[in-house]
């Protein structure tokens, strides 16, 4: 869990935003019931907060609350991380069993393989599962809660989960907007991440002076209110001053001051002054979307004007695997 997760609590993240309010009068309603939630979100705009905030106010709150990421895992790697595996007669627990009586989130959804949405929705039917390996079967009590950039109406559209298994668990759909949505939130939320670490290490918090204040208000925020968090540690830990300053802003993202052109078009010129060809800027632009999304294909599509199959088929190159 990084420190973004582990400081900062979804209530640290509403304020202006009428639909961060409503998620979280949504998620007050919900808690306490044992109903599924689908959080429709894009990284670093707070969906473990909000699924940390749901648990914490629940019945199960005494009972851990799970992370499952898909997306790191091959199919069968997911398998044994969800079922639990047995292996020379030792049965190693899978999150499902680390999070009996608890909740599980997974994130993103649509990152399950095929084979694991099966044995998931049996497991849902059912409330009991096999641990891979094993013959022993075992109950399940848990509340799922699931996480996608993708409405669960998009997910069923483009056959990213099954229809079975997404109906066990689109249960309330809950939707966080990015932070270029919420312009009014920036400012607040600097000052509030501002506060936590400083309260955290015992320093002085500092103030946004109008350079600042423009350029946080200017900048687009591809990682959302994670990278703003990032650019705020960093500012509290390198500072020396009470003042922030636009000068302050570095985005962990883009590597660049935020007070800066996000793409320097120096980039589009190579040695000994030759122009770079059409295919090799199309690299390059994938390559700075790619990393602007945190290595999502889709949104990569989504910001560049292509199609997915391109997205997919230029991802392909990029690892050497496909033309």
């Amino acid at each position: 869990m990084n420190r973004f997760a582990q400081l900062i609590t979804f209530d640290d993240l509403v304020h202006f935003s009428p639909d961060f309010i409503e998620a979280r009068n949504l998620a007050n309603r919900v808690a306490p019931s044992g109903i599924s939630v689908f959080i429709t979100s894009e990284p670093g705009c707070g969906s473990w907060q909000l699924a940390s905030h749901i648990h914490n106010r629940s019945v199960r709150r005494l009972n851990p609350i799970q992370l499952f990421q898909p997306d790191k895992l091959t199919p069968s790697g997911q398998i044994r991380q969800l079922f639990g595996f047995e292996e020379a007669g030792v049965l190693w627990p899978g999150l499902l069993e680390q999070a009996d009586g608890g909740t599980l989130v997974i994130e993103p959804i649509e990152a399950l393989a095929p084979e694991s949405q099966v044995r998931l929705f049996r497991a849902l039917n059912s409330r009991e599962f096999v641990p891979e390996g094993s013959q022993a079967w075992q109950r399940m009590d848990l509340r799922f809660i699931a996480v996608s950039r993708f409405s669960p109406s998009d997910v069923s559209r483009l056959g990213m989960v099954r229809d079975e298994l997404l109906f066990r668990l689109e249960g309330v759909p809950v939707g966080l907007p990015a932070l270029r949505f919420r312009v009014r939130d920036i400012i607040p939320l600097a000052r509030r991440f501002m506060d936590r670490l400083a309260a955290e290490n015992g320093q002085v918090s500092r103030s946004p002076d109008r350079s600042a204040a423009e350029a946080l208000i200017g900048y687009s925020w591809p990682g959302n209110d994670e990278e703003l968090f990032q650019v705020m540690e960093r500012v509290m830990t390198l500072g020396d001053h009470t003042t922030l300053k636009a000068s302050d802003l570095v985005s962990p993202v883009t590597g660049q001051s935020i007070s800066a052109p996000v793409v320097n078009t120096d980039v589009f010129t190579m040695e000994n002054d030759r122009l770079i060809t059409l295919n090799e800027a199309r690299e390059f632009l994938f390559r700075k979307a790619m990393k602007l999304t945190g290595n999502n294909a889709d949104e990569a599509a989504r910001l560049l004007g292509i199609g997915r199959a391109t997205a997919f088929r230029m991802q392909r190159k990029e690892k050497g695997d496909g033309k």
